[in-house]
Protein backbone atom coordinates (compact mmCIF):
# COMPACT_ATOMS: atom_id res chain seq x y z
CA UNK A 1 0.00 0.00 0.00
CA UNK A 2 1.68 3.19 -0.73
CA UNK A 3 -0.22 6.64 0.88
CA UNK A 4 2.72 9.07 1.89
CA UNK A 5 1.40 10.93 5.21
CA UNK A 6 2.81 13.95 7.10
CA UNK A 7 6.42 15.33 5.82
CA UNK A 8 7.07 12.69 3.24
CA UNK A 9 3.51 13.66 1.82
CA UNK A 10 4.85 17.52 1.69
CA UNK A 11 8.43 16.62 0.36
CA UNK A 12 6.77 14.50 -2.88
CA UNK A 13 4.62 17.85 -3.49
CA UNK A 14 7.10 19.77 -3.55
CA UNK A 15 9.29 17.66 -5.59
CA UNK A 16 7.03 14.61 -7.45
CA UNK A 17 9.68 13.08 -9.35
CA UNK A 18 8.67 10.63 -11.70
CA UNK A 19 8.38 7.33 -9.32
CA UNK A 20 3.89 6.80 -9.86
CA UNK A 21 1.95 8.18 -12.55
CA UNK A 22 -1.13 8.39 -10.77
CA UNK A 23 -1.68 10.81 -7.43
CA UNK A 24 -4.70 10.77 -5.62
CA UNK A 25 -5.58 13.85 -2.68
CA UNK A 26 -8.49 12.87 -1.06
CA UNK A 27 -9.80 13.98 2.76
CA UNK A 28 -12.26 16.00 4.93
CA UNK A 29 -10.38 19.40 4.31
CA UNK A 30 -11.34 20.13 0.81
CA UNK A 31 -9.24 23.31 0.98
CA UNK A 32 -6.43 21.28 1.43
CA UNK A 33 -6.90 19.00 -1.10
CA UNK A 34 -7.46 21.80 -3.67
CA UNK A 35 -3.72 23.67 -2.53
CA UNK A 36 -2.10 20.53 -2.51
CA UNK A 37 -3.50 19.40 -5.94
CA UNK A 38 -2.49 22.92 -6.98
CA UNK A 39 0.85 22.73 -5.85
CA UNK A 40 1.45 19.70 -7.23
CA UNK A 41 -0.10 20.28 -10.44
CA UNK A 42 2.41 23.82 -11.09
CA UNK A 43 5.53 22.07 -9.33
CA UNK A 44 4.98 18.82 -12.31
CA UNK A 45 3.98 21.49 -15.31
CA UNK A 46 4.81 24.32 -14.70
CA UNK A 47 1.70 25.99 -14.64
CA UNK A 48 -1.33 25.43 -13.77
CA UNK A 49 -3.56 26.90 -17.32
CA UNK A 50 -1.09 26.18 -20.13
CA UNK A 51 -3.17 23.96 -22.29
CA UNK A 52 -0.36 22.14 -23.33
CA UNK A 53 0.95 21.27 -20.23
CA UNK A 54 -2.26 21.02 -18.40
CA UNK A 55 -5.89 18.94 -19.11
CA UNK A 56 -8.43 19.10 -17.01
CA UNK A 57 -11.24 16.60 -16.77
CA UNK A 58 -14.10 16.18 -14.55
CA UNK A 59 -15.90 12.63 -13.22
CA UNK A 60 -18.93 13.91 -15.23
CA UNK A 61 -16.77 13.91 -18.37
CA UNK A 62 -15.49 10.21 -17.74
CA UNK A 63 -18.98 8.67 -17.26
CA UNK A 64 -19.66 9.71 -20.43
CA UNK A 65 -16.02 8.79 -21.63
CA UNK A 66 -14.07 6.50 -19.68
CA UNK A 67 -11.50 6.11 -22.07
CA UNK A 68 -10.70 9.70 -21.78
CA UNK A 69 -8.55 9.76 -18.77
CA UNK A 70 -5.97 7.16 -20.87
CA UNK A 71 -6.18 9.27 -23.87
CA UNK A 72 -4.83 12.08 -22.26
CA UNK A 73 -2.42 10.85 -20.22
CA UNK A 74 -0.72 8.60 -23.33
CA UNK A 75 -0.91 11.79 -25.09
CA UNK A 76 2.52 13.04 -26.08
CA UNK A 77 4.01 16.56 -24.51
CA UNK A 78 4.21 18.92 -27.22
CA UNK A 79 6.19 22.02 -25.22
CA UNK A 80 8.62 19.34 -23.86
CA UNK A 81 7.52 19.73 -20.37
CA UNK A 82 6.12 17.33 -18.04
CA UNK A 83 2.28 16.96 -18.85
CA UNK A 84 -0.51 16.90 -16.23
CA UNK A 85 -3.76 15.63 -16.16
CA UNK A 86 -5.80 16.83 -13.36
CA UNK A 87 -9.21 15.04 -12.43
CA UNK A 88 -11.55 17.23 -9.83
CA UNK A 89 -14.54 16.03 -8.21
CA UNK A 90 -13.25 12.30 -8.25
CA UNK A 91 -16.28 9.63 -7.85
CA UNK A 92 -17.39 6.49 -9.23
CA UNK A 93 -16.64 7.32 -13.11
CA UNK A 94 -13.28 8.36 -12.28
CA UNK A 95 -12.62 4.88 -10.14
CA UNK A 96 -13.45 2.88 -13.05
CA UNK A 97 -11.15 4.74 -16.17
CA UNK A 98 -8.17 4.06 -13.69
CA UNK A 99 -8.80 0.94 -12.93
CA UNK A 100 -8.63 0.60 -16.69
CA UNK A 101 -5.91 2.92 -17.47
CA UNK A 102 -3.26 1.75 -14.49
CA UNK A 103 -1.91 -1.10 -15.81
CA UNK A 104 -1.08 0.20 -18.70
CA UNK A 105 0.26 3.29 -17.96
CA UNK A 106 3.42 4.35 -19.77
CA UNK A 107 5.14 7.84 -20.35
CA UNK A 108 6.07 10.34 -17.46
CA UNK A 109 2.56 12.03 -17.60
CA UNK A 110 1.31 12.78 -14.36
CA UNK A 111 -2.52 11.94 -13.52
CA UNK A 112 -3.41 14.60 -10.10
CA UNK A 113 -7.20 13.19 -8.88
CA UNK A 114 -9.10 15.13 -6.45
CA UNK A 115 -11.70 13.65 -4.27
CA UNK A 116 -13.93 13.84 -1.38
CA UNK A 117 -14.03 12.22 2.15
CA UNK A 118 -12.87 8.60 0.60
CA UNK A 119 -13.93 5.18 2.63
CA UNK A 120 -10.62 2.65 2.83
CA UNK A 121 -12.88 0.66 1.03
CA UNK A 122 -14.07 3.56 -1.88
CA UNK A 123 -13.19 1.43 -4.89
CA UNK A 124 -10.85 4.57 -6.08
CA UNK A 125 -8.67 4.59 -2.92
CA UNK A 126 -7.94 0.89 -3.06
CA UNK A 127 -6.78 0.79 -6.86
CA UNK A 128 -4.43 3.72 -6.12
CA UNK A 129 -3.54 2.23 -3.08
CA UNK A 130 -2.89 -1.43 -3.96
CA UNK A 131 -1.18 -0.26 -7.47
CA UNK A 132 2.80 -0.13 -7.27
CA UNK A 133 2.90 3.13 -9.43
CA UNK A 134 0.13 5.51 -7.97
CA UNK A 135 -0.06 6.89 -4.51
CA UNK A 136 -2.63 8.13 -2.16
CA UNK A 137 -2.31 11.57 0.17
CA UNK A 138 -4.91 12.11 2.82
CA UNK A 139 -5.85 15.60 3.36
CA UNK A 140 -7.24 16.21 6.98
CA UNK A 141 -8.21 19.24 9.19
CA UNK A 142 -5.01 21.39 9.89
CA UNK A 143 -3.97 20.49 13.59
CA UNK A 144 -3.67 23.85 15.95
CA UNK A 145 0.24 23.19 16.09
CA UNK A 146 -0.38 22.77 11.85
CA UNK A 147 -2.18 26.19 11.69
CA UNK A 148 0.46 28.26 14.39
CA UNK A 149 3.39 26.73 11.88
CA UNK A 150 1.44 28.13 9.08
CA UNK A 151 1.13 31.51 10.50
CA UNK A 152 4.52 31.57 11.49
CA UNK A 153 6.04 30.85 8.65
CA UNK A 154 4.65 33.16 6.61
CA UNK A 155 5.04 35.94 9.00
CA UNK A 156 8.49 35.19 8.86
CA UNK A 157 8.51 35.71 5.34
CA UNK A 158 7.41 38.58 4.86
CA UNK A 159 9.42 40.07 8.23
CA UNK A 160 6.52 40.15 10.85
CA UNK A 161 6.70 39.82 14.02
CA UNK A 162 3.97 38.61 16.61
CA UNK A 163 3.27 38.36 19.93
CA UNK A 164 2.22 35.08 21.50
CA UNK A 165 -0.79 36.08 22.59
CA UNK A 166 -1.98 37.38 18.91
CA UNK A 167 -1.24 34.28 17.77
CA UNK A 168 -3.51 32.28 20.07
CA UNK A 169 -6.15 34.20 19.33
CA UNK A 170 -5.44 34.64 15.43
CA UNK A 171 -5.38 30.82 15.17
CA UNK A 172 -8.23 30.23 17.82
CA UNK A 173 -10.01 31.97 14.87
CA UNK A 174 -9.44 29.72 12.04
CA UNK A 175 -11.46 26.80 11.21
CA UNK A 176 -11.05 23.40 9.52
CA UNK A 177 -10.40 24.64 5.92
CA UNK A 178 -6.89 25.09 4.63
CA UNK A 179 -8.05 27.48 1.82
CA UNK A 180 -9.98 29.37 3.76
CA UNK A 181 -7.13 29.67 7.07
CA UNK A 182 -4.75 30.76 3.99
CA UNK A 183 -7.34 33.45 3.08
CA UNK A 184 -6.99 35.17 6.63
CA UNK A 185 -3.63 34.23 6.81
CA UNK A 186 -3.14 36.52 3.99
CA UNK A 187 -5.01 39.22 5.17
CA UNK A 188 -2.92 39.74 8.48
CA UNK A 189 0.37 39.49 6.24
CA UNK A 190 -1.57 42.55 4.39
CA UNK A 191 -2.32 44.29 7.60
CA UNK A 192 1.32 43.57 9.12
CA UNK A 193 3.21 44.99 6.59
CA UNK A 194 4.94 48.29 7.93
CA UNK A 195 4.34 47.35 11.70
CA UNK A 196 7.00 46.71 14.04
CA UNK A 197 4.87 43.73 15.91
CA UNK A 198 1.03 42.45 15.73
CA UNK A 199 -0.96 42.58 18.93
CA UNK A 200 -3.60 41.27 20.29
CA UNK A 201 -5.66 44.39 19.84
CA UNK A 202 -4.99 44.17 15.76
CA UNK A 203 -6.55 40.73 15.53
CA UNK A 204 -9.64 42.00 17.36
CA UNK A 205 -9.80 44.40 14.22
CA UNK A 206 -8.84 42.26 11.68
CA UNK A 207 -12.04 39.60 12.71
CA UNK A 208 -13.99 42.10 12.75
CA UNK A 209 -13.80 41.64 8.71
CA UNK A 210 -13.09 38.15 8.71
CA UNK A 211 -15.69 36.95 5.74
CA UNK A 212 -14.29 40.06 3.45
CA UNK A 213 -11.75 37.93 1.32
CA UNK A 214 -14.13 34.34 1.25
CA UNK A 215 -17.11 36.87 -0.16
CA UNK A 216 -14.49 37.99 -3.01
CA UNK A 217 -13.62 34.13 -3.59
CA UNK A 218 -16.80 33.59 -3.60
CA UNK A 219 -18.10 36.38 -6.50
CA UNK A 220 -15.02 35.35 -8.63
CA UNK A 221 -15.95 32.06 -8.50
CA UNK A 222 -19.20 32.80 -9.77
CA UNK A 223 -18.58 35.03 -12.66
CA UNK A 224 -15.75 33.57 -13.46
CA UNK A 225 -17.81 30.30 -14.52
CA UNK A 226 -16.59 27.72 -11.99
CA UNK A 227 -19.71 26.14 -10.63
CA UNK A 228 -17.94 23.37 -8.39
CA UNK A 229 -16.44 26.48 -6.15
CA UNK A 230 -19.08 28.46 -6.27
CA UNK A 231 -20.98 25.46 -4.07
CA UNK A 232 -18.30 25.16 -2.05
CA UNK A 233 -17.53 29.04 -1.37
CA UNK A 234 -21.17 29.72 -0.94
CA UNK A 235 -21.53 26.89 1.70
CA UNK A 236 -18.52 27.62 3.66
CA UNK A 237 -19.58 31.14 4.40
CA UNK A 238 -23.50 29.87 4.73
CA UNK A 239 -21.99 27.24 7.22
CA UNK A 240 -19.84 30.48 8.98
CA UNK A 241 -22.83 32.41 9.54
CA UNK A 242 -23.09 34.84 6.93
CA UNK A 243 -26.33 36.40 5.74
CA UNK A 244 -28.06 35.47 2.61
CA UNK A 245 -28.96 39.72 2.40
CA UNK A 246 -25.30 40.15 2.91
CA UNK A 247 -24.36 37.83 -0.20
CA UNK A 248 -26.92 39.43 -2.57
CA UNK A 249 -25.69 42.63 -1.75
CA UNK A 250 -22.56 41.34 -2.62
CA UNK A 251 -23.45 40.08 -5.77
CA UNK A 252 -24.83 43.37 -7.02
CA UNK A 253 -22.14 45.74 -6.24
CA UNK A 254 -19.71 43.10 -7.99
CA UNK A 255 -21.87 43.24 -11.02
CA UNK A 256 -22.24 46.87 -10.76
CA UNK A 257 -18.20 47.05 -10.96
CA UNK A 258 -18.07 44.47 -14.15
CA UNK A 259 -20.42 47.30 -15.82
CA UNK A 260 -18.17 50.24 -14.69
CA UNK A 261 -14.90 48.05 -16.16
CA UNK A 262 -17.34 46.57 -18.99
CA UNK A 263 -17.72 50.20 -20.19
CA UNK A 264 -14.11 51.34 -20.61
CA UNK A 265 -13.35 48.71 -22.96
CA UNK A 266 -13.09 48.85 -26.82
CA UNK A 267 -12.18 44.92 -27.24
CA UNK A 268 -11.43 42.02 -24.97
CA UNK A 269 -7.92 42.77 -25.27
CA UNK A 270 -8.57 45.65 -22.87
CA UNK A 271 -9.56 43.94 -20.19
CA UNK A 272 -6.18 43.69 -18.04
CA UNK A 273 -5.27 47.06 -19.05
CA UNK A 274 -9.05 48.40 -17.61
CA UNK A 275 -8.51 46.36 -14.25
CA UNK A 276 -5.36 47.46 -13.59
CA UNK A 277 -5.57 51.23 -13.84
CA UNK A 278 -9.50 51.26 -12.27
CA UNK A 279 -9.74 53.64 -9.23
CA UNK A 280 -10.25 53.05 -6.22
CA UNK A 281 -7.42 49.96 -7.20
CA UNK A 282 -8.38 46.45 -7.31
CA UNK A 283 -6.34 44.18 -5.67
CA UNK A 284 -3.76 42.97 -6.85
CA UNK A 285 -4.51 39.44 -6.92
CA UNK A 286 -7.95 39.63 -7.67
CA UNK A 287 -6.42 41.70 -11.21
CA UNK A 288 -6.48 38.59 -13.24
CA UNK A 289 -10.08 36.78 -12.17
CA UNK A 290 -11.88 39.68 -12.97
CA UNK A 291 -10.09 40.49 -16.21
CA UNK A 292 -11.24 37.01 -17.16
CA UNK A 293 -14.68 38.18 -16.08
CA UNK A 294 -15.07 40.99 -18.13
CA UNK A 295 -13.71 39.01 -21.29
CA UNK A 296 -16.60 36.02 -20.70
CA UNK A 297 -19.72 38.86 -19.69
CA UNK A 298 -20.69 41.28 -22.50
CA UNK A 299 -22.68 43.98 -21.24
CA UNK A 300 -25.81 42.93 -22.52
CA UNK A 301 -25.39 39.64 -20.06
CA UNK A 302 -24.17 42.10 -17.54
CA UNK A 303 -27.44 43.78 -17.71
CA UNK A 304 -29.52 40.34 -18.01
CA UNK A 305 -27.96 39.22 -14.71
CA UNK A 306 -28.45 42.68 -13.19
CA UNK A 307 -32.60 41.84 -13.43
CA UNK A 308 -31.75 38.25 -12.27
CA UNK A 309 -29.97 39.41 -8.79
CA UNK A 310 -33.06 42.36 -8.29
CA UNK A 311 -35.00 39.34 -8.83
CA UNK A 312 -33.56 37.27 -6.08
CA UNK A 313 -32.96 40.37 -3.87
CA UNK A 314 -36.84 40.75 -3.76
CA UNK A 315 -37.33 37.23 -3.26
CA UNK A 316 -35.46 36.53 -0.33
CA UNK A 317 -37.27 38.79 1.14
CA UNK A 318 -40.64 37.88 0.49
CA UNK A 319 -39.47 34.29 1.50
CA UNK A 320 -36.94 34.91 3.78
CA UNK A 321 -37.25 30.88 5.82
CA UNK A 322 -36.04 30.20 2.19
CA UNK A 323 -33.26 33.02 1.99
CA UNK A 324 -30.66 30.22 1.84
CA UNK A 325 -31.74 28.13 -1.22
CA UNK A 326 -32.42 31.34 -3.04
CA UNK A 327 -29.28 32.54 -2.78
CA UNK A 328 -28.13 28.95 -3.44
CA UNK A 329 -29.80 29.28 -7.11
CA UNK A 330 -29.37 32.63 -7.88
CA UNK A 331 -25.31 32.34 -7.44
CA UNK A 332 -26.13 28.68 -9.22
CA UNK A 333 -27.51 30.71 -12.21
CA UNK A 334 -24.81 33.44 -12.27
CA UNK A 335 -21.75 30.39 -12.48
CA UNK A 336 -23.25 28.28 -14.64
CA UNK A 337 -24.13 31.53 -17.27
CA UNK A 338 -20.53 32.19 -17.03
CA UNK A 339 -19.42 28.81 -17.86
CA UNK A 340 -21.38 28.63 -20.45
CA UNK A 341 -19.81 31.46 -22.28
CA UNK A 342 -15.90 30.09 -20.84
CA UNK A 343 -17.00 26.59 -22.79
CA UNK A 344 -18.15 28.02 -26.12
Amino acid sequence: MVELKGPRAERFIEKPGTDYAIVLLHGSDEGLVRERATQLVRNTAGSLDDPFSVTRIEDATLAADPGRLADEALAMSLMGSRRVVWVRSAGAATAKAVAGFLPHTQGDTLVVIEAGNLKKSDKLRQTVEQAPNAVAIACYADSDADLHAMVETALRREGIAISEEALDLFTSLLGGDRLLSRTEIEKLCLYGKGRSRIEVEDIALIAGDASALAVDDLLDAAFGGDVIATDQQLARLQDSGVHAATLVISAANHLGLLRRLRAQMRSAGQAAAVVAAARPPIFFKRQSALARQLTLWPMEALLTAGKTIAEYELRTRQMAPLDHALVGRLFLTLSRAAQSRRAA
